[in-house]
């Protein structure tokens, strides 16, 4: 999704201009490559060097940037090969979002499930040892044991921490280190220590210790994806709430469904009872009663007729409806709350920016603690593996993943639950504040409902009881979508006889 450099949201035509590089000026674009807290800062630092750009914002929670730049001096093409060349991958293309954040959950599924299988293999070794389970035992069987521990821990760092050596190396060559160097170098430093004890006839390795620490960063990353795609999920579901395609009206009189990109303004649509309305227009036809609560959290329908406003993903109640579009997909009331979740989204809070500068020095001292640590213990208690240890938990303890990642993903998972219960807010800031709200004033009590309404009681005339009232009143309503039919339907008893004769229902009136 797009804006032009003075704010105002293009057309779905110019929507689709700018993955070519257009002239809008601002962008927000997908990001693929983030390992942690720490490349969302060292792209901002390439994309910020490309000529012509003005600002950049990188959201590792959400894997999106969002760029301003100069029309006249470079493209947004420019832009994309900037940050590439820093060993990202942006792209401009919304659309694939979903298919790519279910992509990458599988692929960290996969790869959690064999390291756990392998790396509980591997602890079994030293689960015996520190148990006494083979105190007694010859030399040679503990032996053994601990070169099954290290053929059980390779698949682990050969496949499974495959993406954490990947964006080690990475860094490495852009000269930077992240969440990766730290875990691959605790690893690795706990592999090559058990391997050089081994080629000395020792069984006193840490193979265990250097497939757990790749299966619990995994797991890790596995909750980090899901809380990611739940966040992600609340603009999809406020989109999905608009049907993509529309009864078009021909000038014959005939019906015709067509995609609602497709249709231009000023064209006629039909929209039948019940149906949610899938374009913004102008009734020209027809009365009916419509439930807006998605847009403005209204609890009761509200009467439309000729010359009345409608919006995509209202729903449409008891009349059947002819619509004047006045507005073409992307530029849709809907759409405009969906950009404002996914701007929400994409925002970086105040004490986010805080977080993030603290990432950008915190890996380098957490190195140079680990090797001090490590050496003043080798050299104190004259014990290289105790040193090795030592070194390795500061490395992965002190892990900067959570420090940059925190509080991002507390602003993104906040954000989709509030838009899934139809709290929207204005900016990070908004919701980073409302946690020292006191007072909250309303302005009606009908936006304080669920927006369902209920049977609560019924008053039956003499003769007839309550029950059988509900039932005659279920059996009139059965085919209606209006809510307060759905409430009766909910109320009565079960009854499977079909209705006799014909039911009209007149709006504002009944049936």
């Amino acid at each position: 999704m797009t804006a032009n450099a003075g704010g105002a949201w293009p057309s779905s035509g110019e929507a689709s201009a700018f993955a070519a590089g257009d002239r809008a000026g601002w962008a927000r674009v997908r990001v693929s490559g983030m390992r942690c807290a720490a490349c969302a800062r060292t792209l901002e630092r390439a994309l910020c060097k490309s000529p012509g750009v003005e600002s950049v914002t990188v959201n590792f929670a959400v894997e999106s940037a969002v760029v301003r730049w100069d029309p006249a001096v470079t493209r947004l093409t420019a832009v994309i090969a900037s940050g590439e060349s820093a060993g990202y991958r942006l792209s401009p293309e919304a659309d694939a979002a979903a298919d790519t954040d279910l992509r990458a959950a599988r692929d960290t599924l996969l790869r959690l499930a064999v390291a756990s299988f392998f790396s509980m293999n591997a602890m079994v070794p030293a689960v015996a040892v520190y148990a006494g389970l083979i105190d007694g035992m010859p030399p040679r069987t503990s032996f053994c044991l601990a070169i099954t521990s290290g053929v059980m821990a390779l698949p682990v760092l050969a496949y499974s921490a495959r993406p954490f050596f990947r964006g080690a190396l990475r860094a490495l060559q852009r000269r930077t280190l992240g969440m990766d160097f730290l875990v691959v170098a605790g690893s690795s430093l706990a592999f090559a220590y058990s391997v050089r004890q081994l080629a000395r006839g020792s069984s006193d390795v840490y193979f265990d210790s250097a497939s757990m620490i790749v299966t619990l960063l995994l797991v890790g990353r596995a909750i980090e994806t899901r809380a990611r795609r739940r966040g992600g999920d609340s603009v999809r579901e406020l989109l999905a709430a608009a049907p993509d395609t529309v009864r078009v009206l021909e000038r014959d009189g005939s019906e015709r469904v067509r995609a609602c990109g497709a249709v231009p303004v000023g064209a006629a649509a039909r929209v039948r009872p019940g149906e949610r309305i899938p374009v913004d227009g102008v009734v020209l036809a027809g009365a009916s009663s419509v439930d807006r609560a998605l847009l403005t959290g209204e609890s009761r329908p509200v009467p439309v007729a000729a010359g009345d406003r409608v919006e995509a993903g209202t729903i449409n109640g008891e009349g059947a409806l002819t619509v004047r579009i006045t507005a073409a997909a992307g530029e849709r009331a809907i759409d405009g709350v969906a950009r404002a979740v996914e701007g929400l989204l994409s925002a970086r809070a105040p004490l986010s920016a805080l977080s993030d500068r603290a990432v950008a020095v915190f890996v380098p001292v957490v190195v140079a603690v680990a090797v001090i640590a490590g050496g003043i213990y080798g050299i104190v208690c004259g014990g290289l593996g105790g040193g090795v240890l030592r070194a390795v938990s500061v490395l992965v303890i002190a892990c900067p993943c959570a420090l940059g990642l925190a509080t991002p993903m507390a602003l993104l998972v906040a954000a989709g639950h509030a838009a899934r219960r139809g709290v929207l807010f204005r900016d990070g800031e908004a919701l980073e504040r409302a946690s020292r709200v006191e007072v909250v004033l309303f302005d009606k009590t009908g936006t304080l409902t669920d927006g369902r309404p209920r049977v609560v009681d019924v008053q039956a005339a003499p003769g007839i009881s309550g029950e059988e009232v509900l039932r005659i009143a279920a059996r009139a309503e059965a085919q209606s979508e209006h809510p307060i039919s759905r409430a009766i339907i909910a109320a009565a008893p079960p009854d499977p006889r079909p209705v006799d004769g014909t039911l009209t229902a007149h709006p504002g009136l009944g049936v």
